[in-house]
C-alpha cells in the first residue's frame, strides 16, 4: 500500500482542549498523523498548548486577528484566521504536500482554491451541517443571517471541490446530498472515536430506591443552556421524585445555576476535573439537547461507561446501533420522554440493561482502532 508523504492539517478547534469539537479534532489529527507516519504539519490558533501524544512534524501558530479585521470579516466572509498564514506557507515553502485536511468547511474558506492550484488533494471533515449549527447557536438575528450566508457558501464550495468529504453521521451526509447534490470526490461516514484506551469499566450497583440520572455538556453555549431549560420546563416532571439528578459541565450560566438551585434533588457540578467520575455515579444518562446538527459527543460520555441513554432525537444521530435493546432510546417531546424513561427504569430494575453489553458495542464503534480503520478505508479505497 502507498502512503501519504506529507500532510497539511488546518483547524480552528483545539485538538488538546476540552469539549466535543476538541475531542473529535484530536482523534482525526491522530488518525491522519498515522496515515503519513507523522509527516504532518498543523496550523493552530496561537495560545494552544500541545503535547507529544500525537506525532507531528511542525506546528504553526496563527495570531488572532485585530478587532477591525474581525468586524470586517462579518461582511467579507473570512471565517478564520489562517488564510494569509497558510497561503504564505504554500507560496514560500519548499515542502511538497500531497494532502491537505480542512477540519471543518469553515477553515477551507479562502484557501481551498489555493490548495487545489498547488495540485494538493483536499480532505474536508464536516463536523455538522454548518448553516444549521450557526442558526441554532447565534442569538443575534443580523449576525446570524450574515454568518449563515457565509458558512453555507463555504460549505457548498468545500463539498463540491474536495477530493474527500468525511462526515460524522449518515444523516449529515444525506443532508449534504439534498442541499448540494452529489460531489465528485469520495465520501464516507467516519463518526468519531477515542484517542486513548478507554477507562476501566466500574459497574455501580443500582439502588432501586434512589436512582441517579446524569446530564452533562457545556453549560454556557446556546444549545447547552437551551437543553437545561428544556429539561426543567418540559421533562423534569416525569423524573421520579426519589431520584437524584446530577448536572455537570463547564462554565454554567446564571440561568443554569438558578434552575438547579430551585430543585432540591438536583446537584450541579461546575467545571469538573474528571467528568468520568461524575457520570459513573449515574444509572441513566439523559441528553435533552435539541439544537444543532452533527454528532453530539456528550452522548458518548454515557455509552463509554456502559450507561444506558435517553436522548432527544436531535442528539441521536450516529448512535443507531445502540437503539436495539433499548440501550439508547429517543424522544421528541415530554410525553415521549416520560414513556421512554419509564421503560428504561423498568428494564434497569429487572436487570435487562447490561453495562457490559453497552460497553462492548461502544468499543466496536468508537475505539481508536475502529475509527482509524474507517478513515483508512476511505482514504485508501482504490489503492493497491
Amino acid at each position: 500500500m502507498n502512503s501519504y508523504k506529507r500532510v497539511l492539517f488546518v483547524t480552528k478547534d483545539d485538538p488538546f482542549g476540552i469539549g466535543g469539537g476538541c475531542f473529535a479534532t484530536r482523534s482525526y489529527l491522530k488518525a491522519f498523523s498515522e496515515l503519513c507516519n507523522g509527516n504532518i504539519d498543523v496550523f493552530l490558533n496561537a495560545g494552544i498548548k500541545t503535547d507529544l501524544s500525537i506525532q507531528v512534524k511542525n506546528y504553526y501558530f496563527t495570531q488572532s486577528r485585530g478587532i477591525f479585521s474581525k468586524i470586517r470579516s462579518i461582511f467579507s466572509g473570512e471565517l478564520h484566521r489562517h488564510t494569509k498564514a497558510v497561503q504564505e506557507k504554500l507560496l514560500k515553502s519548499d515542502v511538497k504536500y500531497d494532502l491537505c485536511v480542512f477540519n471543518n468547511s469553515k477553515v477551507s474558506a479562502g484557501l481551498i482554491n489555493s490548495v487545489k492550484r498547488k495540485g494538493i488533494q483536499v480532505v474536508t471533515i464536516h463536523h455538522n451541517v454548518e448553516p444549521e449549527y450557526v442558526r441554532d447557536n447565534t442569538p443575534n438575528p443580523l449576525l446570524r443571517a450574515l454568518m449563515v450566508h457565509h458558512v453555507r457558501r463555504a460549505e457548498r464550495e468545500s463539498y463540491l471541490m474536495s477530493d474527500f468529504n468525511l462526515f460524522l453521521t449518515q444523516q449529515d451526509m444525506d443532508s449534504f446530498h439534498q442541499l448540494y447534490g452529489k460531489c465528485k470526490g469520495k465520501e464516507g461516514v467516519i463518526g468519531t472515536f477515542e484517542v486513548n484506551n478507554l477507562p476501566e469499566l466500574k459497574v455501580k450497583k443500582t439502588d432501586q430506591d434512589h436512582l441517579i440520572f446524569a446530564i452533562t455538556g457545556s453549560l454556557c453555549t446556546v444549545q447547552g443552556v437551551d437543553g437545561i431549560v428544556y429539561f426543567f420546563e418540559e421533562l423534569y416532571k416525569f423524573v421520579p421524585k426519589s431520584a437524584e439528578i446530577i448536572i455537570s459541565g463547564r462554565k454554567p450560566t446564571q440561568t443554569v445555576i438558578d434552575y438547579c438551585n430551585n430543585h432540591n434533588n438536583v446537584r450541579l457540578v461546575a467545571n469538573p476535573v474528571d467528568m468520568t467520575e461524575i457520570i459513573n455515579q449515574s444509572d441513566i444518562y439523559i441528553c435533552p439537547t435539541r439544537l444543532g446538527g452533527g454528532l453530539k459527543l456528550r452522548v458518548m460520555d454515557g455509552l463509554k461507561l456502559g450507561i444506558p441513554v435517553i436522548t432527544h432525537s436531535c442528539s441521536a444521530r450516529g448512535y443507531d446501533a445502540f437503539m436495539e435493546g433499548n440501550y439508547l432510546t429517543v424522544f421528541n417531546n415530554g410525553n415521549e420522554f416520560g414513556k421512554e424513561l419509564e421503560k428504561q427504569i423498568k428494564m434497569l430494575k429487572e436487570g435487562r440493561l447490561s453495562r457490559n453489553v453497552v460497553r462492548r458495542r461502544y468499543e466496536d464503534l468508537f475505539s481508536y482502532e475502529a475509527g482509524y480503520k474507517r478513515v483508512k478505508s476511505i482514504m485508501y479505497e482504490d489503492w493497491d
